[in-house]
């Protein structure tokens, strides 16, 4: 799920954890009978929001329940500052969500592949302080990611998959066709005749093509990453220690120039 802000709120709604542009709402629904998850990608249709995640709910506000509950009547009905941080998903501490658990000689190590146990830690750390000190933090890790390289290989994955779909429709048509062609005989042996062989035979070869596009693809995907690899580290490497050396030749010449009219 993901969380937003009610409007005429008294309180203030920060985003602490989106997702990228590249993404859309999916009812809850849809997962009872979803069996394999690239259906999934082939209908993702992005609406270019970024949804929160994550928030942290600030300022004054007023219980839903101002008569309290039973059993605590007398409980908290106002406050002129409230901090509260909401998570759309509770998986969030499930280790299984960022945490892999490798066997090392017989002893269970794990290893964080995403930063869950460290975001809940320091929010923890960050709602025991005072309101003078709740925007003070330490130094978090910050991820620049390669926008143009991720849309290069979103591009092909696409097209691979648009691929994959192709060679999958075209292998249930030719299975079905075989069904209905081939029989088995009185004694359960199945028999191909020559149409059948032929129709298998051009199955095999359509087959092979269809992979051999699905390599290309993949080739030409990390084709397209490198040379962008190529042309950034010209331009980092190459291209500004030049340009630097040139203009510090420029300045030692002009300088040069410079005492020699002088004397």
């Amino acid at each position: 799920g993901f969380l937003e802000p009610l409007k005429g709120a008294t309180t203030r709604f920060v985003p602490l954890i989106q997702s990228s542009s590249y993404a859309m709402p999916i009812e809850s629904e849809r997962f009872a009978t979803l069996e394999n998850p690239e259906v999934l990608l082939r209908e993702l249709e992005p609406t270019g929001e970024r949804y929160t995640l994550a928030a942290r709910i600030q300022g004054p506000a007023k219980s839903a329940y101002p008569n309290g509950i039973e059993g605590h009547t007398d409980g908290l009905k106002d406050s002129s500052s409230i901090n509260v941080l909401a998570v759309a998903d509770s998986d969030l501490l499930a280790d299984r969500m960022w945490v892999q658990v490798d066997n090392f000689f017989g002893q269970r190590m794990p290893q964080p592949w995403a930063n869950n146990g460290t975001f809940v830690i320091n929010a923890l750390d960050n709602l025991s302080g005072t309101d003078a000190l709740i925007s003070v933090r330490s130094r978090g890790r910050f991820a620049r990611p390669f926008t143009v390289v991720e849309d290069l290989q979103r591009q092909a994955e696409n097209r691979f998959r648009e691929k994959e779909e192709v060679l999958q429709q075209r292998l249930a048509e030719t299975e079905a066709q075989l069904a209905e062609l081939q029989g088995p005989d009185a004694e359960g042996v199945v028999q191909l005749t020559a149409e059948q062989q032929t129709a298998l035979q051009n199955f095999m070869q359509e087959k092979l093509l269809i992979r051999k596009e699905l390599r290309e693809v993949r080739y030409q995907l990390n084709a397209d990453i490198e040379a962008l690899g190529r042309t950034l580290k010209f331009f980092n490497i190459g291209l500004v220690p030049l340009l630097l050396t040139l203009g510090m030749l420029l300045l030692w010449l002009w300088r040069r120039r410079r005492s020699v009219k002088i004397r």
